[in-house]
């Protein structure tokens, strides 16, 4: 009995050390719906989609098909539209009006700053030829992105849901405008306006608005308006909804605004769904579980010889 104590006490210690120094893997998932994608912009003298929040529609996805993306909505002429998908949707995730978001189906991302995120994303391409009117473009258009969401809470630091404008495309992109629902890696629940820079490995968090949701609302407008032809600035906004309609008729407007158009000439509307990468073991700390390992089953070997003896 006298011998079997140091051995007891190296494996049990070596077992809670690796314990102790091993991250543990926790679930985070963005979940949401995305009930309504429309883009407003100027030099359209009548569409075929109508007018929103007073300007006239240039594409509009309202996700009644019951096809999920890469199907997508209409522009203002008639012609149908797909997304670029990165990640999937399952059959069935479009229904009712609606379009289910999961982040844990999206696929592996890495921003600006090389962190690894699981992201469902969709980018509307539209014409990337800066010398033509078609499109989204930084000489021509002053344009709006909405986003209209089920308004659920992100479980866990990381997750989040919301619309960007990027240049982007299947290869990636060089700038983007995120604003998006988060949670915070401080735990708190957010409305963040980024700014992420791919040629220069930056993310700049340009804003920060406390999630603080009025009595009654189940759904979150997201907007980010380019007003000014003279300018690549992007106004962020957001307003609640309650039961189909909106609890305002205008939007908070976010004191900082995003520089875009500082790459391309161009611009593409984007919705998504994120999460942080889950946690897995580092290299180093893999022989310490190893260790930890052996040092277990050198107790319970000693322990059947004691009960044998």
């Amino acid at each position: 009995m006298y011998r079997e104590r140091p051995v007891q006490w190296f494996g049990g210690a070596v077992a809670i050390a690796a314990a102790m120094v091993l991250p543990i893997p926790v679930q985070a998932t963005a979940v949401t719906a995305i009930d309504e994608f429309v883009i407003t912009r100027s030099g359209i003298t009548s569409s075929l989609l109508g007018t929103y929040e007073g300007r006239q529609v240039f594409y509009r996805d309202s996700f009644g098909d019951g096809t999920p993306p890469p199907s997508a909505g209409s522009f203002f002429n008639g012609t149908t539209g797909t997304y670029n998908v990165l990640g999937s949707y399952p059959a069935g995730a479009e229904l009712g009006g609606k379009l289910g978001m999961d982040s844990s189906l999206g696929g592996p991302f890495i921003n600006a700053i090389g962190a690894g995120r699981t992201l469902q994303r969709s980018v509307l391409p539209t014409d990337a030829d800066p010398l033509t009117q078609a499109g989204l473009k930084e000489t021509f258009h002053t344009f709006s992105v909405f986003g209209l969401f089920d308004l659920t809470i992100p479980p866990v630091r990381g997750d989040g849901y919301g619309i960007a404008v990027n240049d982007g495309g299947p290869l990636g992109s060089t700038e983007s405008i995120d604003f998006f629902v988060r949670r915070e890696m401080n735990d708190s629940l957010v409305i963040r306006l980024q700014e992420q820079d791919f040629l220069n490995s930056v993310v700049n968090t340009l804003e920060l608005d406390s999630l603080l949701i009025p009595t009654g609302a189940d759904q979150i407008e997201l907007q980010l308006q380019r007003a000014d032809l003279e300018t690549g600035a992007l106004i962020a906004s957001y307003r609640f909804w309650d039961d189909g309609t909106a609890m305002s008729p205008s939007f908070t407007t976010m004191s900082a605004t995003a520089d875009f158009f500082t790459n391309s000439g161009w611009a593409r509307g984007v919705f998504f769904a994120v999460e942080a990468v889950k946690a897995v073991p580092e290299p180093s700390t893999l022989p310490l579980l190893l260790l930890g390992g052996a040092g277990l089953f050198a107790v319970t070997r000693q322990r059947r010889r004691v009960d044998t003896a």
